[in-house]
């Protein structure tokens, strides 16, 4: 283990060895983890503090999207249609939407999901033989 990849250490009043690192925390902080073994073997315990390191590299290097979230009446204004509407896509399960507090907010990405699931049950409903 190179200097600055973590540590392995004992505790007091035990023989098993405990793994210490840190990981990339909320908002750019550095967070320190601490983890027991389970075993005396120094061997192992290098072994987990390789796959731990390697899985906290893996987890700091994919990028999550920010999400975005919107209220009743922009959604309402950019589906082209009622705020009225809008709830009661809401209420019947056809669109998604997250409570916070008292408030409805919708993803752009809901919106999108469900239009294009109403275009394809539609479309099919036009293309059916009368």
């Amino acid at each position: 283990m190179a200097r600055g990849d973590g540590s392995i250490g004992t505790k007091k009043g035990t023989s098993k060895l405990y793994l210490r690192y840190y990981v990339d925390g909320p908002n750019g902080h550095r967070t320190q983890i601490e983890e027991a073994t389970g075993t005396e073997d120094r061997t192992i315990a290098e072994k987990m503090l390789r796959e731990r390191l390697a899985g906290a590299e893996r987890k700091a290097q994919t990028q999550t999207e920010p999400i975005y979230l919107i209220d009743i009446p922009e959604a309402a204004r950019r589906m082209s249609t009622t705020i009225f509407a809008v709830r009661e896509l809401i209420r019947s399960r056809k669109l998604k939407c997250i409570v916070v507090g008292h408030k409805m907010l919708i993803s752009p990405k809901a919106i999108e999901e469900f239009i294009a699931a109403s275009e394809v049950y539609y479309g099919a409903e036009k293309d059916a033989p009368a």
